[in-house]
């Protein structure tokens, strides 16, 4: 092989494969990884605790996952964790130490358990499951090309990863606002040019300046030889910001600290000098390393699995709201299809059976061919190519008491078609919003 057909091959392959493990979709935020739990938990409707590690078994099993299991465990873990700084809306439920503010890593996969969310199947609607794109591996059915939750979950619980030449760097924003917007939108209003990062359970503050995102903690002055530190920057753990305050102590800029921190909320008592504590906020907050600048990275994985850059979060939902749209087309046509193929069943049945009862088929003493002969006359249309559908009705069914029976539920058919026919995509997207709302 010639060096440059292997770059322009095997490595290019090599390396978009990278990119498409470690950046996440815009459309459900999930990494490929990510994807192949959800898809898993979704299909055997886990709902009850199961351990990490035999979740992660089953994953790999049934979605030809083709790295360590180890590296599962840790992407179940991320989608279960629930602290600040983590995520804003979790998919799956922790049960056990899935690590805190403090101390981020959980314990073995073997010792801790997960589930479903009780609003997993509100942000992941059954309805869409039709119409998602299914991908083969060897022969077998894996996860979905791509999942399309209700709400962008990229932006509502962030993600980071490095791929090949492309990096993904997106903080977490409030679904509350979120879910505004998208309402505002779908009412005909803009989408605002910009969305400030949020963090669930941030006690600091979030600021948007000069392109950049600015992560404040919180210090006080609590008299004149004390300072009071309530909040850092969730990029911190508790020993990576004692260390912070241990290097200070080193310098002699501060005399000691008091580390009173407890159950994920953060709390030192800083011992300095009178001088020390007339110093202006902003050079306080700088000293004690408590603002964080992150740059943001709208670089994503699209719906043809090729990377898309958006220059910032107003691009990015812009999409997602377009293609979510598109696919709520795509659900109301597909449930149009399946409430007509409903219909349809209930309507041929009850012209077979009221055809049984004033005679004009006979069963009695028939072949099977000759029944089907009967049923052709009456313009009784087949179903996947058969009347067995109505040729194993048991023999109960050839009454009356079921013809009104079928009749009602044809009415009801009817009325759900009728219905869907008048709601508009927005108004079916408008109303899975409602319904996460009052699940939140």
């Amino acid at each position: 092989m010639k060096v440059t057909q292997f770059y322009n091959e095997e490595y290019l392959q090599s390396a978009n494969y990278q990119s498409f493990r470690t950046i996440a979709s815009y459309i459900d935020g999930l990494k490929n990884g990510a994807r192949k739990i959800i898809y898993t938990v979704d299909k055997y409707n886990i709902t009850s605790d199961l351990k990490v590690s035999q979740l992660g078994s089953k994953v790999a099993e049934e979605t030809e996952y083709l790295h360590g299991e180890v590296s599962l465990y840790s992407t179940i873990v991320g989608l279960a964790q629930n602290y600040p700084g983590s995520n804003n809306i979790n998919l799956l439920q922790p049960e056990g130490n899935f690590g805190t503010r403090f101390i981020p890593e959980a314990s073995a996969g073997r010792y801790i358990y997960t589930k479903k969310t009780k609003i997993f199947d509100t942000i992941f609607n059954k309805d869409d499951k039709q119409i998602l794109i299914p991908q083969q591996f060897e022969g077998e059915t894996i996860e979905p090309k791509f999942f399309t939750p209700i709400i962008p979950l990229i932006l509502i619980n962030g993600s980071e990863g490095i791929g090949n030449g492309f990096a993904q760097k997106i903080l977490q924003r409030d679904h509350k606002e979120i879910i505004a917007i998208i309402e505002n939108y779908l009412k005909g209003k803009k989408i605002p040019n910009q969305i400030v990062p949020s963090v669930k359970g941030y006690k600091g503050s979030i600021k948007l300046k000069d392109g950049k995102v600015e992560i404040i903690g919180k210090i006080d002055v609590v008299n004149s030889n004390t300072l009071k530190i309530s909040e850092i920057p969730f990029t911190y753990n508790l020993q990576s910001y004692k260390n912070v305050l241990v290097d200070l102590e080193d310098k002699k800029i501060i005399k000691s600290f008091d580390d009173k921190s407890e159950n994920d909320n953060y709390e030192f008592y800083i011992d300095c000098t009178r001088e020390f504590t007339k110093t202006p906020m902003d050079e306080l907050l700088d000293i004690f390393k408590l603002v964080k600048k992150v740059t943001e990275n709208f670089t994503c994985i699209d719906e043809n699995n090729a990377i898309v850059e958006f220059k910032d979060e107003k691009e990015l939902l812009t999409a997602y709201i377009k293609i979510r749209l598109e696919y709520y087309i795509k659900r109301k046509k597909a449930l149009l299809a399946s409430l007509d193929d409903e219909a349809s069943l209930y309507s041929n049945k009850i012209s077979f059976i009221e055809s049984v009862v004033n005679g004009t088929i006979v069963v009695n003493n028939k072949s099977k061919t000759d029944i089907e002969k009967q049923i052709s006359k009456v313009k009784i249309k087949k179903i996947e190519g058969s009347y067995d559908y109505l040729l194993r009705m048991p023999i109960y069914s050839l009454t009356k008491e079921k013809i009104e029976e079928l009749k009602k539920q044809l009415s009801e058919t009817q009325t759900k078609i009728n219905e869907l026919k008048d709601k508009t995509e927005k108004d079916l997207w408008t109303a899975d919003l409602e319904n996460l709302k009052k699940a939140l």
